[in-house]
């Protein structure tokens, strides 16, 4: 799999003396290549789909999101404005198990058995360690 994002922006303003505050955040493009399946049809999985003039393609972001508490000159409190475009999905039953795998927690629980065992035999060193000091001033008494 070979994930391209283009033009990820994201802006905070705070705006302290108008106790406001604005956050801006946009994504140019998205692509999602599929590189398991040899000789695919289709080797682009996600894509956004072309715009009609080439003006607009150049111009405007795929996704972008502006949300702002308390917006200068305006009598509301919270104004949100997303805007989006098209994407282009063609679903491959062999990609979607591999972005699911990647996502999805192992079933075994293996290296966490490990990870506990590592503790317990430096929780029972340090045990026996403190008891044997402990004895040793004991009998030093």
């Amino acid at each position: 799999m070979d994930l391209e994002v283009q033009m990820l922006k994201a802006q905070v303003e705070l705006r302290p003396r108008l106790n406001s505050q604005c956050y801006n955040m946009s994504v140019g493009a998205i692509f999602l290549k599929d590189c398991l399946t040899r000789n695919s049809l289709y080797p682009m999985v996600v894509e956004p789909l072309p715009d009609r003039t080439a003006k607009l393609k150049n111009a405007d972001p795929l996704f972008s999101l502006l949300y702002e508490t308390k917006p200068f000159n305006s009598k509301v409190d919270y104004r949100l404005h997303i805007e989006s475009r098209s994407l282009n999905v063609v679903y491959n039953p062999n990609v979607a198990k591999a972005i699911t795998d990647f996502f999805i927690r192992p079933q075994s629980q293996e290296p966490l058995l490990h990870l506990k065992q590592a503790a317990r035999r430096r929780y029972n060193s340090i045990l026996i360690l403190f008891v044997l000091i402990k004895k040793k001033k004991h009998l030093s008494f």
